[in-house]
């Protein structure tokens, strides 16, 4: 049942599109992101530094926040829009290089969310992420593989 997915907010998953006008057009415009967003990924890799990739589990290496080197975990975002990445925290996921280059399509988002509420969830935004996206969120209910 994906009513225990509640975001930040306390909003269940399966509600959050209740709080978004049923067409795309009539939704509010996405913030316009800041450039000096550095301290939230920062923060964010410092938060999950020595925690396993969220999708398979591997274990990371040592590495600094910025990262880049082969093998280490990295900082995904859920969502990218016409107007370039957003940096904020409810938009962030914590992923191995492999798993970040092989799950970074449509078809995971899902997926990610699911990811997100589960290691981050005090994070998580349901209707600020469906804003981001620009389009309304895949089902959470098929999601969980664990």
């Amino acid at each position: 049942m994906i009513e225990k997915y509640r975001d930040r907010t306390g909003l269940p998953f399966e509600e959050y599109n209740l709080w978004l006008p049923p067409s795309i057009r009539d939704w509010p415009t996405p913030p316009r992101t800041k450039d000096d967003t550095a301290g939230e990924q920062r923060n964010f890799h410092i938060d999950f530094k020595y925690s396993p990739c969220w999708w398979c589990g591997c274990d990371p290496p040592r590495h600094t926040w910025a990262g880049g080197e082969a093998g280490h975990h990295q900082l995904h975002h859920l969502a990218g829009g016409m107007k370039g990445r957003s940096h904020d925290r409810y938009l962030f996921c914590w992923l191995c290089r492999i798993c970040h280059e092989e799950h970074d399509g449509p078809e995971d988002l899902g997926h990610m969310l699911y990811l997100k509420w589960k290691y981050d969830g005090q994070n998580a935004d349901w209707v600020r992420t469906a804003i981001r996206h620009g389009r309304f969120l895949p089902d959470l209910s098929v999601v969980p593989r664990d």
